[in-house]
């Protein structure tokens, strides 16, 4: 998918847009859910411990829970069912503040 970033400042570094683009390119492997090997599928089986995933991955659940508490629910990661591309529901995994 194509990615685009409207720059309207003429001073902007173009080694800042690199870094935005490399960030994108390296954070899809991450967090799709449509990839199995993504380290949030990987989560959500069991196969990764939050403690070993990436920072920004911990930081994203840390702020999804914060927003969870924040909103009494009316915002949650876990508000729908995870689904699959093929039909089939994901085994879901609740974390816990100890989690973080």
């Amino acid at each position: 998918m194509p990615i685009i970033i409207d720059v309207r400042d003429t001073d902007v570094d173009s080694a800042a847009l690199d870094q935005a683009f490399d960030w994108h390119a390296s954070s899809t492997p991450r967090f799709s859910t449509y990839k199995d090997d993504s380290e949030i599928c990987r989560l959500n089986r069991g196969e990764l411990a939050l403690v070993d995933a990436h920072p920004d991955v911990r930081d994203v659940l840390a702020r999804c829970e914060e927003l969870r508490v924040e909103t009494r629910r009316l915002l949650s990661i876990f508000a729908l069912p995870a689904g699959r591309r093929d039909g089939r529901r994901r085994r879901q995994r609740q974390w816990t503040r100890r989690d973080w």
